[in-house]
């Protein structure tokens, strides 16, 4: 299983020298097929299907053989002819009041909410991959952003000593950029650190580890079709895993309800029956009966109305579960549109500032060599530029993290990675 993994993933790398892109729709595609979580839910699906048949073959006769051998007293009148019978039966119910239909219902709901489940744990692990995946990137832009800025501060250190040393600055002007580029350093192990550990947990999503020279790639095209929050809701309300689920098991429990109503009537069937050998009459020839019966199933103690009041209960308390699933989804929906709304209204406003900052570095630079600025305005200003590029980092990466999770909460993982997937032009 590795050894095919390990070969599915070569599809999954894009090599550039010594760089790796990793792509998100590539990466989860191969977790949604390895993770066990998913492979548990597939299984559950098939012992699913399996009583689904079981429930079928209800309809057909029912075959039966007995074998009996007695063992009596000289004397006993009853027990003169052969020792042993064998009787071969063929039972086929005519009327159930609907039980076996009910039965039969109930094993199709029933496979429904297995299946809903399993897109409910696709959906639940393509969520936690996008959103370590986001982690992973913003540790790798912050990183990008922070080496960028100790570049900066370092060559602004290299500048002061040689003006220290000339006599032109001050030596506490050399001790505050020295402190600067320490603060950098530690911000840089600091991603450092968040940005392995993002790796290992999506490495432990992919079930071995990810290649040390791999980077985060989205893909170019958003798997967002941008839909609004009247569609986003009716999508939710249609299509979201969880509320099929409770749909499927709402209808299991209101067929089991009316199993449990079959249970007053009779059950009506014919029996056709082989027998062999006679307890009373030695060398009897072999007997044909054919039978038409009836049979109740009041429960132990006459206990079916206590089981339809049960399964009614049952019934309601499901109803209610899926009335509360549905303000949970989509109170979930509307906070990742919420959120989505506000980064994508923030993020003009801060690339526009990150270039102010940046342009206003520059020019302090230059005016301090004029004498009009500070070495303390100097250092403010690249500590103001690496501060908007952090939270412009930030919110780019928080966007498509946005847009993946809303995509996969109301269009479905399928959706999303199809979208996903198909050829940039």
């Amino acid at each position: 299983m590795k050894n095919k993994l390990a070969i599915q993933l070569l599809g999954v790398f894009f090599c550039t020298g010594q760089a790796c892109a990793l792509e998100l729709h590539s990466f989860l595609s191969e977790v949604l097929q390895s993770h066990p979580d998913v492979r548990m839910q597939q299984a559950h699906l098939e012992v699913g299907r399996q009583d689904l048949s079981i429930a079928r073959q209800q309809f057909f006769p029912t075959p039966s053989v007995s074998v009996e051998q007695a063992k009596a007293a000289v004397a006993d009148s009853q027990y003169q002819g052969d020792p042993q019978i064998m009787v071969l039966r063929l039972q086929q119910p005519l009327w159930t009041g609907g039980r076996l239909t009910a039965g039969l219902a109930k094993s199709q709901a029933s496979l429904d909410a297995r299946q809903a489940v399993l897109e409910e744990t696709r959906q639940q692990l393509a969520m936690s991959t996008v959103e370590s995946w986001g982690a992973w990137c913003a540790a790798d832009a912050r990183l990008t952003v922070i080496e960028h800025s100790l570049s900066l501060l370092r060559d602004l250190q290299a500048k002061v000593e040689r003006r220290v040393h000339e006599g032109a600055s001050a030596p506490s002007e050399l001790i505050m950029t020295e402190s600067r580029v320490a603060q950098a350093v530690a911000q840089k192990r600091g991603q450092q650190a968040q940005l392995e550990m993002a790796r290992s947990r999506l490495a432990q999503l992919l079930g071995q580890p990810i290649l040390a020279q791999a980077c985060p790639a989205w893909p170019g095209l958003s798997p967002w079709s941008g839909a609004g929050l009247d569609q986003i809701t009716a999508d939710v309300l249609d299509h979201h895993p969880s509320l099929t689920r409770l749909r499927a098991q709402i209808r299991q429990v209101e067929q089991e309800v009316n199993e449990r109503k079959a249970d007053f009537w009779p059950e009506v069937y014919v029996r056709a029956e082989h027998q062999r050998g006679n307890y009373t009459i030695a060398n009897y020839p072999t007997t044909n009966r054919v039978f038409i019966g009836m049979n109740s199933r009041f429960g132990a103690g006459l206990s079916t109305p206590q089981q339809v009041a049960s399964a009614v209960q049952r019934q309601q308390a499901a109803e209610q579960e899926l009335d509360g699933g549905q303000r949970k989804a989509l109170e979930q929906a509307q906070s990742l549109w919420i959120q989505l709304q506000d980064v994508q209204a923030r993020l003009p406003a801060l690339e526009q500032v990150s270039k102010a900052n940046w342009a206003t570095q520059e020019a302090w630079d230059r005016q301090f060599l004029a004498g009009r600025k500070s070495w303390l305005d100097v250092m403010n200003a690249a500590r103001e530029s690496m501060q908007s590029e952090l939270e412009l980092a930030d919110a780019r990466v928080t966007e498509k993290s946005l847009l993946w999770r809303l995509g996969l909460f109301v269009q479905g993982v399928d959706s999303v990675l199809a979208a996903a997937s198909e050829p940039r032009h």
